[in-house]
């Protein structure tokens, strides 16, 4: 099984119809994406202008672990039943092996580990059945690819 450490992933322009906040994460307080309330403690994040699929910024994922259930970045969006909501990113892989997941109220769509150094739109459909708010948008849960 490969190790996942030190996995850069870069994230740039997630779609929600703006229910994300900051969603392309073009604003930072030091290494922290402002508005993303969960970001465990397996990987550290950084903004970086230097690989962007658009916008002036994305953000820089390095994965220190090999530990799958460490590695998750989220936020809660409230939902509207009866709405249909479509989740996207745009992620670019510095290395094969690994996939990001996409979260959206349970695990939903993968990247493709075999497409490196290039940016992949990962892509999630939803139909809230409920009123309240939805986990979603994890895009680093990376698991080894055998």
């Amino acid at each position: 099984m490969k190790k996942l450490l030190a996995t850069t992933l870069m994230l740039s322009s997630l779609s929600t119809q703006a229910l994300v906040s900051n969603g392309d994460f073009e604003n930072w307080t030091g290494n922290s994406a402002d508005g993303w309330t969960t970001v465990d403690s397996g990987i550290s994040l950084s903004p970086s202008s230097s690989e962007v699929h658009t916008g002036s910024q994305s953000a820089k994922v390095t994965v220190n672990t090999a530990t799958q259930s460490n590695t998750d970045f989220r936020q809660n969006v409230s939902i509207t039943p009866g709405s249909s909501y479509t989740f996207s990113v745009w992620v670019k892989h510095s290395e094969g092996g690994v996939k990001a997941r996409l979260y959206v109220d349970g695990y939903q769509a993968y990247s493709d580990p075999s497409e490196v150094n290039q940016w992949q739109k990962i892509s999630y459909s939803y139909t809230a059945n409920t009123t309240g708010t939805i986990e979603a948008v994890s895009y680093t849960h990376l698991r080894a690819h055998e």
